[in-house]
């Protein structure tokens, strides 16, 4: 009788909750508990172990974790690398060393003439062209 009716409903109640915006359901990633009506926005955006491919290099793919911790910092295409010599320039990874020796003002250089005069000062690469225009005579005597 009553007893077979509500017996009779349960496996209804499971249909419903399988599709329950409430149910609690796992990460495919993580494994961490959620709310159903959550999982999906965690998945694709906030889990940590969710798949990522790097977005500056896209040879690398891993977890976003491992790819903001570890693959990140050694990326040559990652541009999130201010000069060291705090010059202001923001620069890819592969490109740091280049600005350093070529074209950063505030790195330290040698007189060009040193090859040819021996001329021992060491400036600011900004503050050269002064040097140079004020020794011209001292450096071709």
């Amino acid at each position: 009788g009553e007893l077979d009716k509500h017996l009779n409903e349960i496996p209804k109640l499971g249909e419903q909750l399988s599709g329950c915006e409430f149910a609690e359901v796992e990460c495919i990633y993580c494994a961490c508990p959620f709310q159903r009506r959550y999982v999906n926005i965690h998945q694709a955006k906030e889990c940590p172990q969710r798949p990522f491919k790097c977005n500056y290099c896209s040879n690398y793919m891993s977890t976003h974790e491992d790819v903001v911790i570890n693959h990140w910092p050694k990326c040559n295409f990652y541009p999130g690398f201010s000069c060291p010599n705090k010059c202001g320039a923001n620069l890819e990874h592969a490109h740091v060393e280049h600005h350093l020796s070529k074209n950063c003002p505030l790195a330290k250089v040698r007189c060009s003439f040193h090859d040819y005069t021996g001329c021992e000062v060491q400036l600011l690469r900004k503050d050269m062209p002064a040097h140079l225009a004020e020794n011209l005579v001292a450096h071709t005597a």
